[in-house]
């Protein structure tokens, strides 16, 4: 789905809050000042439903925009459903299913995680195994990995740019998205 010519892209936000409401609003600002129309739940720039459960109104944000950016950092985010699975990787399993225009930002902390609990989360012949996990400060719950291995490992639109603090972030937010023209012509 394409913008008409003279609206703004539509460009989704999707990340855990906890420890984050300033960063989250550098890149709202930051976003916006190129000259996107931000959907961000955290930031009420969403639009929501009141027949809607919370869930429900953010998969229907996925599926309205043009764009999709996850946000992946050591908290895992609020859990929903009879599955405790958190809403932004729903958020996200829904951007991949959806194969929206994506890009994804993952703290340097989870990419170091992954790689030490490799051996611990996967058999020799790739099982997943299940072992005891306590929250640390840097992962609030194994499923974060989760959520990296799925973005990594889809076929497309898998590129996950580590950062290290909101700086290197925002260089990434910049390179990517100060052409909302750029945006605009790979949604054709």
């Amino acid at each position: 789905m394409s913008p008409k010519p003279s609206s703004p892209i539509k460009l989704m936000v999707s990340s855990s809050v906890y420890d984050k409401e300033p960063f989250l609003a550098q890149v709202d600002a930051v976003l916006t000042g190129y000259g996107y129309e931000v959907i961000m739940s955290s930031r009420g720039k969403m639009f929501a439903n009141p027949k809607f459960s919370t869930h429900e109104n953010c998969l229907a944000a996925v599926k309205e925009c043009h764009a999709f950016l996850g946000i992946i950092s050591g908290h895992y985010g609020s859990e929903m459903g009879p599955k405790k699975v958190s809403i932004t990787h729903m958020e996200m399993r829904r951007a991949i299913k959806l194969n929206k225009l994506r890009w994804f930002l993952v703290h340097h902390d989870v990419t170091i995680a992954s790689q030490l609990f490799e051996q611990l989360r996967y058999s020799g012949d790739g099982r997943k195994r299940r072992f005891k996990f306590a929250k640390t400060p840097v992962l609030s719950d194994i499923r974060v990995l989760d959520v990296y291995d799925e973005v990594t490992k889809s076929e497309k639109g898998n590129w996950a740019q580590p950062y290290l603090d909101e700086t290197s972030a925002l260089q990434f937010l910049d390179k990517q998205f100060s052409d909302p023209e750029r945006i605009r012509r790979l949604l054709v």
